[in-house]
């Protein structure tokens, strides 16, 4: 059996190399195309990733994480177009899901 572990050089890899960047925009990109409602995309994104459905607390955490990234984006996005936003934010969260321990 083998212990879960993380090291620093591979948490940054997996949060700033260019390859994580794209495969979680493309990610994003699936999800967006599943469906318009949040909870939904959130059950087809650990459906994908993880091969299960999330808890209640999981939803609720994500939910929360969404919502403070929105206003994130919104706040660095002057130029952008909100499917733009959407998809900058949905490529975060699918960022997110790559650097969990469980995927």
């Amino acid at each position: 059996m083998r212990n879960r572990s993380t090291i620093a050089p591979q948490a940054l890899t997996m949060l700033n190399s260019k390859l994580s960047l794209t495969c979680a925009k493309q990610f994003a990109e699936r999800i967006l195309e599943h469906s318009s409602d949040i909870d939904e995309r959130l059950i087809q994104c650990y459906q994908i990733a993880l091969g299960r459905t999330p808890t209640d607390t999981e939803l609720k955490i994500a939910n929360e994480f969404l919502q403070t990234q929105e206003a994130i984006v919104r706040a660095h996005s002057d130029d952008q177009t909100r499917e733009e936003n959407e998809l900058s934010l949905w490529t975060d969260y699918c960022l997110a899901m790559f650097n969990l321990n469980e995927f």
